[in-house]
């Protein structure tokens, strides 16, 4: 088998994963639309980046700019580590991103909660 081939072969299922919840994220709520398009476009390039090593690879050799062997099996699983990597690095971002704005809003109940507190304390200190 290729191995250009089966770097896609590994790769396309966490692309398409990641994909997947970007969408479902957008869906529920969790995200924004923005941030849902610039995360599908995002995880489309990459798969289409995937698609054109080989081509590019061999463009770089008849034009003498690189000497380098071709992929590996260890570039294989450097290039799928990394991906993975950035799936797990953006499905972090979301779970922190999503805390914050909860923390936030829980304050903000907080702080109301003791202004109304004070309001009602006070007005009945007045009396």
């Amino acid at each position: 088998m290729n191995k250009y081939v089966l770097l896609v072969l590994i790769n396309a299922p966490l692309i398409m994963f990641a994909i997947l919840m970007a969408v479902t994220s957008y869906k529920t709520g969790r995200s924004t639309r923005r941030r849902c398009t610039v995360l599908v476009v995002f995880w489309l390039l990459v798969g289409i980046g995937m698609l054109f090593v080989e081509p590019l690879y061999d463009l770089l050799v008849r034009k003498n700019l690189t000497a380098s062997p071709p992929l590996s099996v260890f570039d294989i699983l450097l290039l799928s580590g990394l991906i993975f990597q950035m799936l797990i690095m953006v499905q972090l971002y979301d779970k922190l991103n999503n805390l914050s704005r909860k923390v936030s809003r829980m304050h903000e109940g907080i702080a109301i909660m003791e202004e109304s507190k004070l309001k009602v304390n006070g007005s009945v200190a007045n009396v």
